[in-house]
C-alpha cells in the first residue's frame, strides 16, 4: 500500500471520528436541554409552532414559509426521537398542553402573558 493511500485512509478515519464526536456532543446537548421541565416545555413549543401534524402544503401566499417552518420542526422531531431515551421523547411528544391559538384569541396574549406581535403568537414568530 502506498504512503499516499495510507495518508488518505488515516484522514478518512479522523473524519469519521470527528463526525462521531459531533454526534455524541449533539446527543449530550439534546439530553441536557430535555432534562428538565423548562427544556421539555421549550422543545414542545418549538414542535407545536412548527405545525408538524398539519399538512405541509398551504395554498396561500405564505405557504413556502410555513413549509420551511414545518420542515425544521420535522427535523427536530427526528433528532429528538433518535437521540432521547424513549421515555424522555414520549414526555415531550405526548404531553397535554393548551392550544396557543385559543389562548391568544381569548386574551390577545400568548401563554406567557406577552402580547402577540402582528398576530403571530408562535414562539418562532417571537424571534423571527
Amino acid at each position: 500500500m502506498s504512503e499516499e493511500l495510507r495518508r488518505a485512509l488515516r484522514e478518512r478515519e479522523r473524519e469519521k471520528e470527528l463526525r462521531r464526536e459531533r454526534r455524541n456532543e449533539f446527543r449530550r446537548d439534546v439530553l441536557a436541554v430535555a432534562s428538565g421541565p423548562e427544556g421539555e416545555r421549550f422543545l414542545r413549543r418549538l414542535l407545536d409552532d412548527a405545525d408538524i401534524f398539519l399538512p405541509g402544503f398551504r395554498p396561500d401566499p405564505e405557504g413556502a414559509f410555513h413549509a420551511g417552518r414545518r420542515d425544521a420542526g420535522l427535523r427536530l422531531w427526528r433528532l429528538l426521537r433518535e437521540n432521547l431515551p424513549p421515555e424522555r421523547f414520549a414526555a415531550i411528544a405526548l404531553a397535554e398542553r393548551p392550544d396557543p391559538l385559543a389562548i391568544v384569541a381569548d386574551t390577545g396574549r400568548n401563554d406567557d402573558g406577552v402580547a402577540a406581535a402582528d398576530g403571530d403568537d408562535t414562539l418562532l414568530g417571537e424571534f423571527f
